[in-house]
């Protein structure tokens, strides 16, 4: 409305000559005061003079709806941020399937003046998945390579965007404890069945420490050496059979052992996005080298090497983006050992094809690529159609593209200028539609 009383003010033309006196009618070449309407003409022009006036009698401030209200406080507060005396809500999954998990972190920076950082979480899903974790040293609050994390959670990398005082440098001890009732098991290789879905309990433990580097804005290296201890045991989802009564040690390496490891990661990190967790342009490229020595023997070591490769190209304007995702990793056991079916990648779920269920397939080797359209209706508002394939096989002669499982689907994102909050996607595949609600992007 305020743009058609301009473009009527711009519009009639303004003559040089004398103002009229405060009883004559405006005419073509003089403007209409707000309060004195113009007199009815035949002329065209006047008569669309005429209804500009009447609708400049009534106009009305815009007001905001409470949808487009909320979408402003979106935009305008970083949830990331929000604490009380270094108490942080936390944000990340429990895992695939947990549920709905709150928790609470403990952010403490510079200890006493120190280069000492403190850190603690805690988070109890709804699902009894539970997670406790502490950190204390020389914490870099981008985090290391999510290759790096123990539990592949978000982790510390929510915190900020560089390390204190631009220090590159990151050293620090890491305790995790793990507590997850509920993971299904369908069996190993690209073959098996959903019929066939089975669940187990998977507790483990980590006691790390955990090293590296920035070089710069864009190289990075960590290392994460330590402790790890894995135990499972029935499932306590009443819906279907326990993995142990469903499967052996020949069809499910592990099963009938707990693992206790010596574990080794080491990352290399390339990342030129432009933000690190709501990206739009740019791109990642990262290799990672694992190695899981069981401490009770040898029956279950093995090596991992992963890489993971992953573009962001504007179409014509940052509002909409092509993501692009590669991620292959490959485990070599050693001679007359295996890979515990529990160690092993996975693919389905809400962060690789998302139109099958969890941990759908898992073999030693695993293949995936994903395509997003990402179109950011508003700062705090995305929408996305993507596409995955991918597949899990045994023999390393088996890596090509033939053969993948294939889902596509949408997804909408609320996310603030620095970071996706929370992320909805509705999958379809030859198994049917699923829809996963998670936190964080979806890479």
């Amino acid at each position: 409305m305020h743009c058609l009383l301009w473009a009527a003010l711009i519009l009639a033309p303004i003559s040089s000559a004398p103002s009229s006196t405060a009883g004559d009618p405006p005419t073509v070449r003089q403007r209409a005061e707000p309060d004195a309407a113009p007199e009815p003409t035949d002329s065209r022009a006047e008569r669309w003079r005429l209804r500009r006036w009447e609708k400049s009698r009534h106009l009305r401030p815009d007001l905001l709806s409470g949808v487009e209200r909320g979408f402003l406080w979106l935009e305008q507060t970083n949830f990331l941020e929000i604490n009380y005396r270094g108490f942080y809500p936390r944000y990340s999954s429990l895992g695939p399937g947990a549920g709905s998990a709150p928790g609470v972190r403990y952010w403490k920076p510079d200890l006493r003046g120190s280069k000492l950082d403190f850190q603690s979480s805690a988070a109890i899903s709804t699902r009894g998945y539970q997670e406790y974790d502490l950190q204390f040293g020389r914490i870099i609050l981008t985090g290391p390579p999510p290759f790096l994390e123990p539990s592949g959670n978000v982790g510390i990398s929510q915190y900020g965007d560089s390390a204190p005082g631009g220090e590159r440098f990151f050293v620090y001890g890491d305790v995790t404890y793990r507590s997850l009732p509920q993971e299904d098991f369908y069996g190993i290789g690209p073959d098996s069945r959903e019929t066939d879905r089975t669940d187990y309990k998977l507790r483990d433990s980590t006691l790390d420490l955990v090293a590296g580097v920035e070089f710069n804005r864009t190289f990075s290296a960590a290392v994460r050496v330590g402790l790890l201890d894995v135990n499972t045991s029935p499932g306590t989802d009443e819906r279907f059979p326990a993995t142990q009564e469903a499967f052996s040690e020949e069809t499910a390496p592990g099963i009938t052992r707990q693992g206790d490891y010596v574990r080794l990661n080491t990352a290399f990190f390339v990342d030129f996005r432009d933000r690190l967790r709501n990206p739009h342009r740019g791109g990642i490229l990262s290799f990672s080298f694992s190695r899981y020595d069981e401490r009770t023997g040898g029956a279950l070591d093995f090596n991992r090497f992963a890489f993971d490769a992953r573009h962001y190209q504007p179409l014509g304007s940052v509002q909409r983006v092509l993501a692009l995702h590669f991620f292959t990793s490959v485990d070599d056991a050693d001679r007359n050992a295996s890979v515990p079916f529990y160690l092993q990648n996975t693919l389905g779920g809400s962060e690789t094809l998302r139109g099958f269920r969890h941990f759908r397939f898992r073999d030693v080797n695993i293949l995936y690529l994903s395509a997003e359209y990402r179109w950011e209706a508003a700062p705090a508002l995305e929408f996305a159609l993507f596409y995955d394939a991918g597949k899990v096989f045994s023999d390393r002669s088996e890596f090509d593209l033939t053969g993948l499982r294939k889902s596509w689907g949408f997804g909408v994102r609320l996310k603030t200028t620095r970071a996706v909050v929370l992320r909805l996607d509705a999958g379809w595949s030859e198994e049917g539609p699923r829809t996963y609600l998670s936190f964080g992007p979806s890479f």
